[in-house]
């Protein structure tokens, strides 16, 4: 998992849309995991969960994913980038720029989804899982009004379901991970949110 400073402030400030955010827990060498749980009028605070019962790997049929050519985001696209396939959110630095999306089953990026610098775009979901690359990238300067917006909804409690070889990682063949959950499971957050010329100091 790849985060600047700035992006993974970015990151929690856009769970934490969705809700008060009472836990985050980032755990595991192949696998991350972000059990997400609003509290106060939204749900009672949540137990701790074993996301799997063996480790996640890459999956195989990603081993060419770094160097696939991306295409634009199907206009029927209902939140599952299949395994090897890459696409662009590069349709919302243009035509589409500051759409909203609704996946009410979930994002999950099983192969590459990439939004490039300029993309501005706000989902709606109750979860995302990363099996595969989540890119982001942005150059501009930080005003404090992100581009790029994710907004986890939901109360009730969401299973996510193992690709390929990894099938076997979760008992019963899928994972409980709670409400508005963000898990990475053999994937990676590839996300760049300051300029490469931005100063940084090393104490």
């Amino acid at each position: 998992m790849k985060l600047n400073g700035a992006l993974a402030g970015a990151l929690l400030s856009f769970l934490a849309d969705a809700g008060r955010v009472d836990a985050v827990r980032v755990r595991g060498t192949k696998t991350s995991a972000m059990d997400i749980s609003s509290v106060g009028d939204l749900l009672e605070p949540m137990e701790p969960r074993q996301l799997q019962t063996a480790d996640f790997g890459q999956l195989t049929c990603n081993a060419a994913l770094a160097d696939a050519v991306c295409t634009p985001l199907p206009a029927d696209f209902a939140g599952v980038v299949p395994c090897g396939v890459c696409y662009s959110m590069s349709d919302f630095g243009g035509a589409r720029a500051g759409e909203t999306l609704t996946m009410a089953s979930g994002l999950n990026v099983i192969g590459r989804l990439d939004f490039p610098d300029g993309s501005k775009v706000t989902i709606e979901t109750p979860s995302v899982f990363v099996q595969g690359i989540l890119s982001m990238s942005s150059t501009r300067a930080v005003t404090g009004e992100p581009d790029v917006r994710i907004r986890m909804t939901g109360d009730t409690n969401v299973n996510f379901t193992p690709e390929g070889e990894n099938a076997g990682a979760c008992s019963g063949g899928a994972c409980n991970v709670g409400p508005k959950a963000f898990v990475v499971a053999g994937g990676q957050l590839d996300i760049n949110g300051m300029p490469d010329s931005c100063p940084t100091w090393w104490l």
